[in-house]
């Protein structure tokens, strides 16, 4: 009796078997790379605080222009200051993707400190 019920059940255990034999294991899918397909996920806070910083700097500019007891001196320190943090903030923004949304503020920042930068340097401001 317990050797027919054993017959009966071989054929289906065999079936199931050959079904189960096109699956793939878990030693198959632990040799996917990490991180391959999901999403990439940029840390931004490096850039956001060299824009904060790049702005900082620009604001600076703008009162020692406004300020009539500020020598040429101390106005020419800063605009190299702000040159400076301009060359940081683009190196920052070239290791952001394209796409990201940091992208078009940090390149307006950094055109906007250029331009105020290339107005000292010619004299616009004396």
């Amino acid at each position: 009796m317990f050797e027919d019920q054993m017959n009966q059940i071989a054929p289906a255990n065999e079936q199931a078997t050959s079904m189960v034999s096109g699956v793939s294991t878990l030693g198959t899918v632990s040799a996917i790379p990490y991180g391959l397909g999901q999403p990439q996920i940029m840390d931004s806070g490096n850039a956001e605080q060299t824009i904060e910083s790049t702005i900082d700097r620009l604001d600076q500019v703008e009162q020692l222009l406004g300020d009539s007891s500020a020598t040429p001196k101390t106005v020419g320190q800063a605009i190299d200051q702000l040159s400076n943090q301009t060359a940081e903030l683009r190196q920052t923004m070239e290791t952001l993707p394209a796409d990201h949304p940091l992208q078009e503020i940090g390149n307006e920042v950094s055109v906007l400190a250029t331009v105020e930068s290339i107005k000292w340097n010619r004299g616009d401001y004396l």
